[in-house]
């Protein structure tokens, strides 16, 4: 170990304190701001991965790869036939005005109903059919596109059973 003499530790204790005396609200700033941060950094869950784009939409339960998507029926009757649990396919019907034939394609297949929301409740308005579907990323903006431009209708592939 290196010998220093102690009038030298004197002067280095003399330097600090005065450096500390003439700039105390910065070091006292800089000191809260630390201190904040270590205080989050201990409230931060430790396995929190970070987050990514398709995060941003996955609901907790949702499969990888998975988002939520809302969409509305084309009648309020099919959104009572469905429950959550369920799976279903989901068709578009176009053309059902009196001047054009009726076609209808399958817009998804075997998705998930996670939710329907109450009829009365903030999310849908008392004549709003809406079900919310567990559906693959890829296939999420077709089936948006397909709820805008058509009525939207369901099959019951899988009942749930409700105990």
């Amino acid at each position: 170990m290196p010998d220093v003499h102690p009038a030298r530790i004197q002067q280095v204790r003399t330097r600090i304190r005065r450096f500390a005396r003439r700039r105390r609200r910065p070091l006292a700033a800089i000191s809260a701001g630390l201190a904040a941060l270590v205080a989050l950094a201990a409230l931060r869950s430790p396995a929190a991965p970070a987050l990514e784009a398709s995060d941003a939409v996955s609901r907790p339960g949702l499969a990888p790869g998975s988002v939520a998507v809302p969409i509305t029926l084309a009648t309020p009757a099919l959104a009572r036939t469905v429950s959550v649990g369920d799976v279903v396919d989901i068709v578009s019907v176009t053309g059902t005005d009196d001047q054009s034939a009726a076609t209808a394609r399958v817009v998804v297949r075997a998705v998930r109903v996670i939710d329907v929301p109450d009829p009365g409740g903030s999310f849908t308005s008392a004549s709003t059919p809406v079900i919310v579907l567990e559906v693959p990323e890829g296939q999420a903006v077709p089936l948006i596109a397909s709820s805008l431009s058509a009525s939207l209708a369901v099959t019951i592939r899988q009942h749930a059973f409700s105990h």
